[in-house]
């Protein structure tokens, strides 16, 4: 009778993933928990697979095979995947015989190694006997395709029996030196020819392997390298192209054995370029995970409310593989991430964005590593499912259903509390909050298959009625504000993040109707009054209660001020100091014996107090100002609301610079430095920190890093500031350049005081700068005077020559600047005066004797007219005490 019974896919097959270095999972009985014993070490791709039971039986890296005791299986080496492949090998149960398994590779690069393996599919078969009952490879490397991407997925047909496997390939291959190899990284993009344009189907029924397979032209043209996944419906397949970028969704008939384009998504976001790897569908086939560029990626198939398709970046990990758990989970590796050893988990894989509650390093793979891949299945493992109508609240009718690749005879459900039921689409209701895990059984070709889904009910706000909500009347009116959201104190099961509605009648309440506006500041009507409240949990539970709000008259007694010093900030001057709450408030609960269990706060005003808003931390940062407490005993009661001052002490007096400079002794006299009459105490101190004067007055006659601390009293307590300062001595300035021309001086000085500049000893300039420039000055010699503007530093001054000449003549007989000559040179001063012109060359030109030559040069050379150009002049000047000045120059010659 087994001969005509199709095979069962129990889901039991995924109960053991192998994968990484060493790394493991289990998930048997719906539960998940870390393996340690796996022997496989991989970069990238793996499979792995369980008898119907749930019990390992191998996996392999699509090179080596381990059977279920970790060993290679016997002749389990050398197969031709590759290992570093996002989807090297994928594991296929050949239809109604449970002791042989094809383990179908790729490989689309060439190795010479262990022998030639050319690029392609392959196929190798698993086969368990009495003689081998731990498997043996009977047939490995048939090669089937010649070429091919790194893609593999393959989904069960219920009604002929047969598991179809999809590889991404070619109709016509290229030549070999064209085709191979397809370079991984950088993301250069493969040629035209390169890039794969057909789905290749292979049906594997219980006869084998058919041929040949069946060819799907696309007009997409997609590069090698990124994960394809069939949803579990078997109603999609999703390739990501990780060299063009993107994402491509095909309607996928299995009936009819159809593949039609849907839709392309592309994978970056604005300015940014994102390389897609893994892909992943979630349990109900309507929701696209993918990684790209280390980053997880969700893209609804269905537009939001507002009728827009979005997707939503859920974290950056270095996410790589994804891969559907049988428990309806997704798990992500984060092999471009350090964290190798933890991998992602997106707990609720069909709810959209932030509720799908990504956690980036939920598993903990213990003595193991995740690296990049995780085991491929056969998408019909992942199909059986129980679907449940959402996660809801205590009371609320949950309806389940099933969802199977096969149609499903008989059920029998636990719904966690020890509830039962026999329908195939029940309903129930859970009393108590909690999270439950509701298992199926379900009778598939008479074998039981066990699904299981995690069932969260949530509570609903607990509030008891006829609660008050104290208040103080700090004024004896009846009246006072009420932050009415300090309800929640009074909770049974407070939530700070449940959301208030207050009402002022019961009606109001349960029509949603006349809210209570700013009821964090509410001032009651009467006193008691009654308030109604619509409490609504985070997960929407909503609870409808009743309170009341009543204010009492409670004076305190007077209660004393805080005092502070007013750099207790460390801020000098600002008028601001530091006061510790936390002392006062034990000093108040002293003097009024007020109980442990009493709660003591400090606000920033009566109203805050009040409504308990804002309540000051341990430290406050203020200027003097009045503050007020509020005391309330175990049950929220207000048993007073009293104010007392923060007094900010007067800042002290130093008026101490940075710096000082001790000058020079014959120009100042010493400064003293003055402490502060307002202070008490002076403490001056060295660069050791010993005090060396605790005078008011300090002279300044020593350098070096010194310190004065001054304290003073007042209102009880002492203040210190402290202030260092350095004291340098007087430098010497001197001359860094002087430089003469165009009717300019130029001087500047090297020194570390302030200065100015002067060329007559009496008008000074430049105050404050270390160069200045004099312009407009005649042709003679000067002296330049540098002093210190405060005085400190010895003047210093220098004598300089300057040689004004004219840029350029036009010798054309006009009478108008027809002769070159430098005019303003004195015979007093230069008994001899020599000048020489050259053209640019250095060829000698003119001599010029100014004594003889009064007109100066005429533009001719032998009384004939030389070029209109630039010509060079020397002059040399030697002046009544024999001393030689020689100056250079050039000027133009205009025609």
């Amino acid at each position: 009778m087994l001969f005509f019974v199709s095979s069962v896919f129990a889901q039991n097959e995924t109960n053991n993933w192998y994968f990484g270095e060493n790394g493991g999972m289990n998930f048997d009985n719906g539960d998940f928990s870390v393996l340690n014993d796996g022997s496989m070490q991989t970069p990238a791709g793996c499979t792995s697979i369980s008898d119907r039971d749930g019990n390992l039986l191998f996996y392999t890296n699509g090179q080596t095979v381990w059977n279920k005791n970790h060993e290679i299986m016997e002749n389990g080496t050398d197969l031709a995947g590759e290992i570093d492949g996002v989807q090297t090998s994928i594991i296929i149960p050949r239809p109604n015989n449970e002791n042989s398994y094809y383990i179908f590779t790729t490989r689309i690069n060439q190795t010479n190694t262990p022998y030639l393996t050319p690029p392609g599919l392959y196929f190798s078969e698993v086969v368990f006997s009495d003689q081998y009952p731990l498997g043996y490879i009977f047939t490995k490397n048939t090669r089937i395709l010649n070429s091919l991407t790194q893609r593999l997925a393959a989904i069960h047909h219920y009604q002929t029996n047969t598991i179809r496997l999809i590889v991404l390939g070619y109709i016509d291959p290229p030549p070999p030196d064209e085709e191979f190899p397809f370079p991984e990284l950088p993301h250069d993009p493969p040629s035209v020819s390169n890039l794969a344009n057909a789905f290749r189907i292979f049906n594997i029924t219980e006869n084998g392997i058919q041929s040949p397979s069946i060819t799907l032209e696309i007009q997409e043209s997609l590069s090698p390298v990124g994960a394809m996944k069939i949803s579990p419906n078997g109603k999609l397949i999703a390739v990501a192209d990780n060299y063009e970028r993107y994402l491509h969704l095909y309607n996928f008939d299995n009936d009819n054995v159809t593949i039609q384009y849907e839709k392309s998504i592309n994978a970056d976001i604005p300015f940014a370029a994102y390389y897609p790897y893994g892909v992943e569908f979630s349990p109900n086939s309507e929701i696209l995970y993918y990684s790209a560029s280390g980053i997880l990626f969700q893209f609804p198939l269905s537009p939001n409310e507002d009728g827009m398709f979005l997707k939503y970046a859920l974290g950056n990990i270095g996410a790589n593989s994804l891969q559907l758990a049988r428990n309806g989970k997704i798990y992500v590796t984060r092999g471009g991430d350090s964290s190798f050893g933890k991998i992602g988990v997106v707990n609720k894989p069909d709810k959209r964005g932030t509720e799908a509650n990504f956690q980036s390093a939920q598993v903990d793979l213990e003595s193991g590593s995740s690296r990049k891949g995780l085991p491929i299945f056969i998408a019909s493992y992942m199909r059986n499912r129980i679907m449940v109508s959402d996660d809801d609240c205590v009371g609320t009718t949950f309806n389940f259903e099933l969802d199977a690749y096969v149609p499903i005879i008989s059920t029998v459900w636990d719904f966690g509390d020890g509830m039962t039921s026999t329908s195939l689409t029940p309903t129930h209701q859970f009393s108590e909050p909690g999270i439950y895990k509701v298992s199926a059984t379900i009778m598939v070709n008479n074998y039981p298959v066990t699904l299981y889904r995690d069932v969260e009910v949530y509570p609903f706000p607990s509030l008891d009625p006829n609660q008050t909500l104290g208040q103080c009347d700090t004024d004896n009116d009846g009246t006072s504000f009420f932050n009415l959201e300090n309800i929640g104190d009074k909770m049974n099961n407070p939530n700070p993040e449940y959301e208030y509605t207050f009402y002022h009648s019961q009606n109001d309440a349960e029509n949603d109707i006349n809210p209570i506006p700013n009821h964090q500041t509410y001032q009651n009507q009467v006193n008691p009054e009654e308030i109604f409240v619509k409490i609504t949990s985070p997960k929407g539970c909503v609870t409808i209660s009743n309170f009341f709000i009543e204010t009492t008259y409670t004076e305190l007694g007077p209660i004393n001020p805080i005092y502070t010093c007013e750099d207790s900030d460390n801020v000098l001057n600002n008028g601001e100091g530091v006061f510790n709450i936390d002392n006062k408030i034990q000093e108040i609960r002293q003097q009024f014996n007020f109980p442990s269990n009493f709660s003591i706060k400090v606000y920033a005003t009566v109203q805050d107090a009040q409504t308990k808003a804002n309540s000051l931390p341990r430290y406050y940062t203020s200027s003097s100002t009045t503050v007020w407490i509020r005391v309330e005993d175990e049950n929220q009661g207000c048993n007073g609301i009293g104010s007392f001052q923060l007094i900010v002490n007067q800042g002290l007096e130093t008026n101490i610079e940075d710096r000082y400079v001790i000058c020079d002794k014959d120009l100042q006299p010493l400064t003293v430095l003055d402490g502060g009459a307002n202070n008490d105490i002076w403490e001056w101190r060295n660069s050791s920190d010993n005090i060396i004067s605790t005078s008011r007055h300090f002279a300044l006659s020593q350098t070096g890093t010194f310190s004065l601390t001054v304290y003073k009293t007042e209102n009880g307590i002492q203040c210190s500031v402290r202030k260092q300062f350095v004291v340098t001595q007087a430098g010497t300035v001197v001359f860094n350049e002087v430089s003469t021309e165009d009717n300019q001086i130029y001087v500047s000085v090297i020194g570390q005081g302030v200065y100015e500049f002067s060329i007559d000893g009496y008008t000074f300039f430049g105050q404050g700068e270390s160069s200045y420039t004099f312009t407009g000055i005649e042709t003679g010699f000067h002296i330049v005077y540098v002093r210190d503007v405060y005085n400190c530093e010895s003047p210093i001054s220098q004598e300089v020559f300057l040689l004004n000449f004219p840029r350029f003549f036009t010798p054309n007989g006009d009478g108008i600047n027809d002769y070159w000559r430098i005019s303003s040179l004195s015979t007093r001063f230069f008994p001899k005066i020599e000048i020489y012109i050259y053209d640019r060359y250095g060829k000698f030109i003119k001599y010029i004797n100014v004594k003889k030559d009064a007109l100066g040069w005429d533009g001719t050379l032998k009384g004939e007219k030389i070029p209109a150009t630039d010509y060079w002049f020397k002059a040399v000047m030697k002046d009544v005490s024999g001393n030689v000045i020689e100056k250079k120059g050039h000027f133009s010659l205009v025609r």
